[in-house]
């Protein structure tokens, strides 16, 4: 194992964006604080890559900087509404993280036994799955203490202390070799041709941008978020087709929202395509043992607005299966890297309406005991930005949604904050409750 951290150039555009997420655990119980504390502490100071510092100068040239130290920050706070004060908390994220990569606040009730555990990470330093693992080990470690099976804690910290950043083209290289099915440059190819739109013109122009980043930075941010009972609409749509995931049926809902809001309120025609991004995560559950940091990818998807809501997410779900079978995901994370490396992210627009990223954590939705002597409850989510300059607004120039399930279904809806326009934001989680009840 390498104590350097390789590039991966996307984590330089994430420098850029300064993208803080968090992710809000809801528990009936309760817990350690200390135990909770220490077990934090121990599992992030085995993290290599928290003792390095990204130094940029520019989308190509950059490097992770060994400072030989890490800045813990574990909060505790006593609350009157513990869900609104996750709300304050993201709203607060990129003051209260500053430097840091990650940073602990648990906030629990006055009242009664109910707390969340929320983390806040910087994106630049990991994907929201490679957080996900990040969590999932600080919580294991603490229920193996308490459990007193010692011989657990400490493999927990092996198997963090292994954890490696590989750079972008590393990984390429390896993900190829193992995949020789994978066509990169047919798949390039076909990326380059595929047909995009935004004829609701909600990306924000490169030439608008330095105007909305100044008045964005005298804004108060206050995070979006919806928990929806969806359960209807996706029996609704199995009916018909059984095989579709609930990640297609919420991405087509966000779709046909987009949809919605072009036909009656922006007097666009009744028949047009929807584009968007995807997020596309690609460790399988091998390399998330091994790596650590953003190694994802965003596909672009173009559905027919006009169709049902069912055959929306049919549509979804065969792009989805065509980029997982074919590698499409890779190629795209490849093509990515090539951007950055010749600087050409953020020089031209994009024709897309939105993007959406899925922060499901599985190993929380598989056990309703996921914390020791506590029941899981809830997945909550938030994000905060405060991009530093143009290149990284162009990254967040249009909406993007969160989405993530809890352990009793419950889907919740989150949205970076807009660059521009709060409202659109607004506009599209109305029209996306009306789909709620859609029987079709």
């Amino acid at each position: 194992m390498t104590n350097v951290v390789e590039n991966i150039g996307l984590e330089a555009l994430m420098d850029r964006a300064n993208i803080i997420f968090t992710n809000g655990y809801v528990f009936d119980g309760t817990a350690d604080i200390n135990q909770l504390k220490k077990s934090f502490k121990a599992v992030f100071d085995y993290v290599n890559k928290f003792k390095f510092q990204l130094k940029y100068t520019s989308q190509s040239d950059f490097v992770w900087l060994n400072t030989d130290s890490t800045t813990t920050l574990f909060n505790h706070q006593l609350s009157d509404n513990i869900e609104a004060d996750f709300k304050n908390l993201s709203s607060q994220s990129i003051d209260l993280i500053g430097n840091a990569p990650m940073i602990v606040t648990m906030i629990e009730n006055k009242y009664k036994s109910e707390f969340i555990i929320a983390v806040s990470s910087n994106h630049k330093y990991m994907d929201a799955r490679s957080a996900n693992y990040f969590f999932n080990n600080f919580i294991n470690h603490y229920n193996s203490v308490l459990q007193d099976e010692p011989a657990l804690s400490k493999g927990i910290l092996s198997k963090i202390k292994s954890l490696q950043t590989i750079s972008g083209d590393n990984f390429i290289t390896q993900a190829l070799s193992q995949r020789t099915e994978i066509n990169n440059s047919q798949n390039i190819e076909d990326l380059l041709e595929y047909k995009i739109e935004d004829i609701g013109e909600y990306g924000i122009d490169r030439s608008e941008l330095t105007k909305c980043l100044a008045h964005f930075k005298t804004s108060i941010r206050a995070p979006q978020i919806s928990q929806l009972d969806i359960n209807q609409c996706i029996a609704h749509c199995r009916i018909i087709y059984p095989q579709i995931t609930k990640n297609s049926i919420v991405c087509a809902m966000l779709a046909k929202s987009i949809y919605l809001v072009n036909v009656e309120q922006r007097s666009k025609p009744a028949k047009h395509k929807i584009s968007f991004k995807m997020l596309s995560d690609l460790l399988n559950d091998e390399n998330r043992q091994q790596y650590t940091g953003n190694y994802i990818s965003f596909l672009p998807v173009t559905i027919d607005g006009e169709k049902s809501l069912s055959e929306i997410a049919l549509q979804i779900h065969n792009r989805i299966v065509e980029f997982k079978k074919n590698g499409i995901d890779i190629s795209m994370f490849s093509l990515t890297e090539q951007a950055i490396k010749q600087e050409l992210v953020g020089t031209s627009d994009e024709a897309l309406s939105f993007v959406v990223t899925n922060w499901n954590n599985y190993d929380f939705l598989d056990s309703n005991r996921f914390l020791h002597d506590c029941i899981s409850k809830k997945h909550l989510s938030a994000v905060n930005i405060a991009p530093k300059d143009n290149l990284g607004a162009a990254l967040v120039n249009r909406p993007v949604a969160v989405i993530n399930f809890s352990p009793n279904s419950e889907l919740c809806l989150s949205f970076f904050p807009s660059l521009k326009c709060p409202q659109e934001n607004k506009d599209l989680l109305t029209k996306f409750k009306t789909l709620l009840h859609a029987k079709n």
